[in-house]
């Protein structure tokens, strides 16, 4: 059998054993291709809102732990010593203070609830 143009088609395939074969490929891979195009500009919307989502919950959490440190009158509840350093510089964030290892401070509050884990100190 002979195809438009110059191309030529083996013997063996004929015109209806063709349509077969492309049915058969053709429709799971353009659906293949036009899923996966989806799901990428789907993922692609959707990582931004979660960063954005995630930044603004952070920006919030540090302006929460700013009005907590500012509570004026505090009495010194007990003095404690750094036990490290912290590594890692953003886990500071802008209430945070660099402490050295073995650095004595004034501990004037205990954080509960979501500030459970810091302490408002103040240096020695």
């Amino acid at each position: 059998a002979k195809a438009s143009g110059n191309l030529s088609l083996p013997a063996a395939m004929s015109s209806s054993n063709l349509v077969r074969q492309v049915g058969l490929y053709v429709p799971p891979v353009l659906g293949a291709l036009c899923f996966g195009y989806a799901a990428s500009t789907l993922r692609g919307g959707e990582e931004s809102q979660l960063r954005q989502q995630l930044q603004q919950e952070a920006e919030e959490l540090d302006q929460r732990r700013l009005t907590w440190l500012q509570q004026p009158n505090r009495s010194v509840q007990y003095k404690a010593s750094a036990i490290q350093e912290v590594h890692n510089q953003k886990a500071l964030g802008p209430a945070g203070v660099l402490l050295n290892r073995g650095e004595v401070v004034e501990v004037l509050e205990d954080g509960q609830g979501m500030e459970q884990g810091f302490s408002v100190v103040r240096r020695e």
